[in-house]
């Protein structure tokens, strides 16, 4: 298990130095052409349907999967290195923070239409609605909600699945490597077929269905992270634990709430509300009960306490390794 530890840690270094760089072969980069390729297939053969959703999701996987264990045949002497690089890639915690700084630069710059350019990259309602307020509030939004299918998920699937392998006496990085890989294809499958349209409602039904699946605990277990993440930045950690607990239902997905509650209650701030999307306006309930008025301070906050559930998290992970 020491070498999954080595990993882990390894990768969470890289990632906070190097961020996750552009690049035509990165890992998610790859996945999401092959979705796309898998998809253009079953299309032709009208089968964007439930059952062509079933055939996406496992044909994906079972690509994927079936790569990874090749390169890991091939390439059996850098191990380590292989699996360093596959959890360097899964998460991204300094690009989430770099992103949420563009958008910070432009704001403090009073560049409102820059800052609503560099906020419509992370969201999804119409950013040219927003007022300064908005833009700050869609920033911080931003930053809690991929917080978990970022950071957290994929590095507790990868300790989940080292420490499963490891149980059965198989190797802890090829268990952790395959989870982590599962959780990866299936989240990135949801972010590109898993919308409530009529393209999609059916076909990435299943994809968005094993997501919420795999991000159930991470969620959860998100309102605790953040709320001692709280504690050390010396934020309300209270009223996050509060708020978190109270509103992280009020959103449409069963756990995108969790992390941005609590983040609204640590701040003192309101979040998600009534929102114009591409098509059309969409009354979402209010998470929190401070200010709408989010400023650029409220989003340096939020930077901090990311960054410091992010140390948390992976120092969970670290123990649940060390431990079990």
């Amino acid at each position: 298990m020491k070498e999954c530890l080595i990993i882990l840690l390894l990768a969470f270094v890289l990632d906070l130095y190097l961020g996750d760089p552009v690049y035509p072969l990165h890992p998610v980069r790859l996945m999401g052409h092959l979705i796309k390729k898998i998809e253009d297939f079953l299309e032709k053969r009208a089968l964007l349907t439930v059952l062509g959703g079933v055939l996406l999701l496992t044909g994906t996987q079972v690509i994927v999967i079936g790569v990874y264990l090749g390169l890991l045949f091939l390439l059996s002497g850098y191990a380590v290195l292989l699996h360093i690089f596959i959890v360097y890639s899964s998460i991204s915690i300094k690009d989430l923070i770099k992103h949420g700084k563009a958008v910070l630069a432009r704001l403090e710059a009073e560049d409102l239409s820059g800052a609503r350019n560099a906020v419509q990259m992370l969201i999804g309602r119409d950013a040219q609605y927003l007022d300064e307020y908005g833009v700050a509030r869609a920033a911080v939004e931003s930053l809690a909600e991929n917080f978990v299918d970022g950071f957290l998920a994929p590095l507790l699937w990868f300790a989940l699945g080292a420490i499963l392998a490891d149980k059965i006496g198989l190797s802890c990085s090829l268990g952790g490597g395959v989870f982590i890989l599962f959780y990866k294809v299936t989240n990135t499958l949801d972010s590109m077929v898993g919308y409530k349209n009529e393209r999609y409602l059916d076909f990435g039904k299943t994809g968005a269905r094993l997501d919420d699946v795999l991000n159930f605990v991470p969620a959860r277990l998100g309102i605790p992270v953040v709320v001692i993440a709280a504690r050390i930045c010396r934020l309300d950690w209270k009223k996050a634990w509060k708020i978190g607990w109270r509103d992280r239902l009020k959103h449409t997905s069963p756990n995108a709430g969790h992390t941005e509650a609590c983040v609204a209650g640590a701040l003192n701030i309101r979040l998600n509300g009534p929102g114009i999307y591409p098509h059309g306006r969409v009354e979402k309930p209010w998470v929190g009960d401070g200010t709408e008025q989010v400023t650029s301070q409220h989003l340096k906050q939020a930077f901090y306490l990311i960054l410091s559930s992010a140390f948390l998290a992976t120092a969970l992970c670290a123990g649940l390794i060390i431990v079990f």
